[in-house]
């Protein structure tokens, strides 16, 4: 049996090599016991789960894509990063940043920051979505929108409201198990790890910023994913605790989880995605940017402070 922590003293690239792997292995094995046991309680046929991709109205259908999609992100994000913390380091929860608590004006700071953001991150959002790919790669950018529109009217369907029991699974599924188990990975373990490999921490914050905006595989929302990576990167490396970065993360996403299920309801109307844009206030997208970076300069003195009297 391999012990825990025997890559300890390996090289940084061994150690995100490792890394990858386990991801990996865990997505490919996660995903097929979700899929064969959700065909089991829902009681689907493979031809019926080959039009799930296509169909998105039926209940059932729903309720199998999103029993996979959280059983998958479980395996994927949160199992293979205990399990690849555990033979990076003895002391995984110390390694992952699950130890460190932090405090509550921070918490608070870093709720404030998504709140007033959004607006400059419909504007980039806004901007993202009206870039394009030089001609040569007109193919590769038509392919990227295809895959969009397709992403956007599955995520429609999920969100599309069922009920207060649909909007907590809703929650569950694409607020908490995502924001737990994508920090463990690419923030506790991806991040980390690359720190080690390039010695300089904004270089590791960046590259793992890219890479968590690319493994969503959604070239419209690349830039704002890319932003909040960046952000949910620096509160990791100032505080030293996960849990900053999850408790953002989470927000960000039950955000968008609410105001679906309620404009989906009739309730609220669509003004939310466009406050920021230059169509639809963008002052306000400049003086969310503005508040939101002294929100995390303070958050950045903080923990410096805390540092320096440590």
């Amino acid at each position: 049996m391999i012990k825990k922590g025997f890559l300890t003293d390996a090289q940084p690239s061994t150690q995100l090599f490792f890394v990858g792997l386990v991801v990996i292995g865990s997505w490919i094995v996660f995903q097929l016991i979700g899929m064969f046991s959700g065909m089991f309680l829902f009681q689907l046929s493979f031809n019926e789960i080959a039009e799930t991709f296509q169909v998105h109205s039926d209940q059932r259908m729903i309720g199998f894509l999103k029993y996979v999609q959280a059983f998958t992100s479980v395996g994927m994000f949160i199992v293979s990063a205990i399990v690849a913390a555990n033979y990076i380091d003895s002391d995984w929860k110390t390694f992952l940043g699950l130890r460190e608590k932090p405090e509550l004006q921070t918490s608070l700071m870093a709720v404030a920051f998504i709140i007033v953001i959004l607006p400059f991150t419909n504007f980039i959002t806004d901007f993202n979505t009206n870039l394009h790919l030089p001609e040569f790669l007109g193919g590769l950018e038509s392919f990227f929108r295809v895959k969009e529109v397709q992403m956007s009217e599955i995520m429609e369907s999920l969100l599309k409201p069922t009920g207060i029991g649909g909007l907590f699974i809703n929650i569950l599924v694409i607020a908490i198990i995502p924001a737990v188990g994508e920090e463990l990975t690419f923030r506790g373990l991806i991040q980390k790890l690359l720190q080690r490999w390039f010695k300089h921490p904004h270089w590791a914050i960046i590259v793992t910023a890219f890479l968590f905006s690319a493994m969503h595989v959604q070239f419209l929302s690349f830039l704002p994913r890319f932003f909040l990576g960046l952000v949910l990167g620096y509160l990791f490396y100032w505080s030293g605790s996960i849990w900053l970065s999850i408790l953002m993360h989470f927000i960000n996403n039950a955000m968008a989880v609410v105001f679906y299920h309620y404009y989906y309801g009739g309730q609220v109307g669509n003004g939310m995605e466009t406050i920021g844009t230059p169509d639809h206030g963008m002052p306000l997208a400049l003086a969310g940017f503005s508040i939101g970076l002294g929100l995390l300069y303070f958050i950045y003195k903080k923990y410096q402070t805390k540092k320096n009297l440590s």
